[in-house]
């Protein structure tokens, strides 16, 4: 009797006929051997899905054509267990060295006294990247490409949860444009979308490819710096920031030259709320902004009163 959970085939088709039937299905199938993981068997849609024709693809391993190792490797363990993989995302290689999202359903069965996995795979591609694609649209602004406010609030808990836990300080940068108002006022708001974007990809320049930045809305940016050697590094980016900025943004006849003020708070091993660290970001850059603009200032428990 096989174990439960395993499809025993050949009390009711033979494995001639159930080639017959798989050879005509529009979704992808396999038949792969338990013990080595070694193809049998595929039909054309495989061969249309993974890009090869089918003859090159039999005799092959199917674990070559999972993108994921890590997710294989659970995929095993579970068959193993003779659990059914019932739609399961997964990307597989092709032979052109490209990937596709596959929807992918397994099961154990025994054919002729051979115990072999039996695998379905159907084409989620264009689905998956919409997703990917909406996910996206979800958490960046559509003006900048940059994170959003929503991306920003979900990755400085994370951020501040990675300090305490590998016990690395880091840093949030609050930013806000001088006068960008007037800006929109005197050439147009078409100049000004121009200018955010500028903004954008200016602070972009000078940060690590392992930085977070985002436009948390109208002139107002953030920037996480994470793993930080100390005060002194975050107040030579910003400074940096500065710099960029302040060089004048040119289209067409128009011409502008603004300005930002930086608010700099820090944030460790120690216990932080997030929303103690935003407004202790949010009043240094407010200081910045009172005290003559277009400067940083870091912030520091005496920010807390009235400015004199």
């Amino acid at each position: 009797m096989p174990d439960e959970g395993i499809v025993t085939i050949n009390n009711l088709i033979s494995k001639t006929q159930l080639e017959s039937i798989l050879d005509v299905s529009p979704i992808g199938v396999s038949i792969s051997r338990y013990h080595d993981s070694k193809i049998i068997y595929a039909n054309s849609s495989l061969g249309k899905l993974w890009g090869g024709p089918v003859k090159k693809i039999v005799g092959t391993n199917s674990i070559n054509y999972y993108h994921d190792q890590d997710d294989i490797l659970w995929v095993i363990d579970q068959l193993k267990q003779n659990r059914p993989l019932s739609n399961h995302e997964m990307e597989m290689n092709r032979s052109d060295g490209t990937t596709i999202w596959c929807q992918v359903n397994m099961v154990a069965a025994l054919i002729d006294n051979e115990k072999v996995i039996l695998t379905w795979f159907n084409d989620i591609n264009e689905f998956r990247h919409a997703q990917i694609q909406l996910k996206h649209m979800a958490s960046h602004d559509s003006l900048t490409g940059l994170a959003n406010r929503m991306h920003f609030n979900e990755f400085i808990i994370d951020a501040i949860s990675r300090s305490k836990r590998l016990r690395e300080p880091g840093c949030l940068i609050y930013l806000d444009l001088d006068d960008f108002k007037a800006v929109n006022d005197d050439i147009g708001h078409h100049f000004g979308d121009f200018l955010l974007q500028e903004v954008a990809k200016r602070i972009t320049s000078v940060l690590r490819e392992t930085d977070f930045v985002a436009r948390l809305g109208g002139d107002e940016f953030a920037v996480i710096i994470e793993t930080l050697s100390g005060q002194i590094d975050a107040e030579q980016v910003a400074q940096k920031i500065l710099k960029t900025v302040k060089i004048p943004y040119e289209k067409e006849s128009s011409k502008a030259i603004i300005s930002i003020s930086i608010g700099i708070t820090f944030f460790g091993p120690e216990l932080m709320e997030t929303d103690v660290l935003i407004r202790r970001a949010d009043t240094a850059m407010y200081r910045a902004k009172r005290s003559g603009k277009g400067r940083v200032c870091v912030y520091d428990p005496d920010l807390d009163g009235p400015i004199n």
